[in-house]
């Protein structure tokens, strides 16, 4: 009986103390450093701010890493192979696994795995996934309220049981809600989340940073070329007046005049 008077008490001084979420007053929740709201996210996204990425979110990022993955890979670049490689192994180990246990995370990625590979996921397109994560990283950093958020979000995109969706899927989709779509996905437990994204980006990180910074500059490289075109495409000349400033004097002069 003390032992839960010292528990209820222990509840009541930390439910005493704000929330940690930064311009957060609400009140923390149990044990937790956060209120009721930012723990709920906190345990889904990994950070109290996250927010899920949706299908169209993570679409370009896909398409491109699956175009940069299968062309590097025909080409015979050794770490694209190594990485295709490594997510082949990782399907094929613990064939045995047929269930998740909550308390051993490995079991998740394991069995996850499994069951993908049965649904058509194939190892490349493991490889693209963590390409297109860190491309997003890249490209849309916006996307991750934090480190932790872009572990869980590429956790969750790694771990999916179902291929890439098709344009034709997408577009029976879309709706009203169509950016709060999140990728169709099992549950994937906290902890499960973690040890993907230790697992993932301690084999295929480094990789997938270099192939998202060799895909940026690709985008650079493109957008300079389009302002190159728009710069030498014939325009008519600007109307007068475009080079006026606009300043409050000048409007209060331009206003002053129109009572004249």
């Amino acid at each position: 009986m003390a032992e839960y008077r010292s528990i209820a008490a222990k509840i009541a001084t930390n439910t005493s103390r704000t929330c940690e979420a930064p311009e957060c007053a609400m009140p923390r929740f149990g044990f937790s450093k956060y209120c009721r709201a930012h723990r709920r996210a906190h345990e889904r996204y990994g950070h109290p701010a996250g927010k899920p990425v949706s299908i169209l979110q993570w679409r370009p990022h896909l398409h491109a890493a699956t175009a940069f993955t299968g062309n590097w890979l025909s080409a015979g670049h050794p770490g694209i192979e190594s990485a295709v490689r490594w997510c082949a192994d990782q399907q094929a180990a613990h064939g045995q696994l047929k269930r998740a246990d909550s308390k051993r995370p490995w079991t998740t990625f394991f069995a996850t795995l499994h069951r993908g590979a049965r649904q058509g996921v194939l190892p490349e397109e493991l490889v693209a996934r963590t390409l297109a994560a860190f491309l997003a990283l890249r490209v849309e950093p916006r996307l991750f309220a934090g480190g932790d958020a872009f572990n869980h979000a590429l956790a969750r995109l790694f771990l999916r049981t179902t291929p890439q969706p098709s344009d034709a899927w997408l577009k029976r989709r879309r709706g009203p809600d169509e950016h709060s779509q999140e990728l169709p996905t099992i549950n994937i437990a906290y902890r499960a989340r973690d040890y993907t994204a230790a697992r993932v980006i301690g084999a295929i990180g480094k990789l997938a940073y270099r192939a998202a910074d060799e895909m940026f500059k690709g985008y650079e490289a493109e957008r300079q070329a389009m302002n190159e075109r728009i710069e030498h495409t014939r325009c008519p000349d600007p109307v007068a007046g475009s080079s006026a400033p606009f300043s409050s004097s000048a409007t209060t002069t331009a206003s002053k005049g129109d009572l004249h």
